[in-house]
Formats: C-alpha cells, structure tokens, sequence
C-alpha cells in the first residue's frame, strides 16, 4: 500500500508529500529526500519576497532534520548561497538554518 501511496502523491507539492510523510520515510527515504530537494531549488528560483523566503527555510530546515539527508542539505545549501548570494533577505533566511 506504500507504494500507491508514493506513487499517488509524489507528483503534489510538499505539503502534500510531507502530510504522508510518516508513511512514506520509512521505505522511500531517499526519493523524499530528492523529491524536497528538487523542489526547494525551484521554489528558491521563484521567491521574491521575505515571506516566501521563510518558507523556503522551513523547508530546507525539514529536510536537514530527515535521516540521511546531511550530504545532500550541506550540497544544497553551498549551492543556494553561491547562486542567490544577490538576495540578501534570503541569505538571512538561510543564515539561521
């Protein structure tokens, strides 16, 4: 049943995704990783302001918290701050992460 489950919701956004979330880990700990990743980066290439800045960082900050994500959050995190270093409101976001 896990698998439809993975299958059904990873195409929806994040909060979607992180609403199952405790069903999922367990067997598709690596996908979820990729699949937040993925979409962190897009979601990164589209905020604009202070408030989309904070989600952003809420979920950078859940995938740091996920197990095996530390390689992957560290590769994430040089890339955001190399490639937005121009936005300085999310550069402080990222600051406190």
């Amino acid at each position: 049943m896990y698998d439809e489950i993975f299958v059904l919701v990873k195409d929806y956004n994040i909060d979607t995704i992180i609403y199952y979330e405790k069903y999922l880990l367990p067997k598709y700990n690596k996908e979820l990783i990729n699949i937040y990743a993925n979409y962190c980066k897009n979601f990164a290439r589209m905020a604009s302001n202070k408030s989309l800045y904070k989600q952003l960082a809420s979920y950078l900050r859940h995938i740091k918290n996920m197990q095996n994500s530390k390689e992957q959050y560290q590769k994430m995190m040089v890339e955001m701050r190399e490639q937005y270093k121009n936005r300085p409101a999310m550069q402080d976001e990222l600051i406190g992460l």
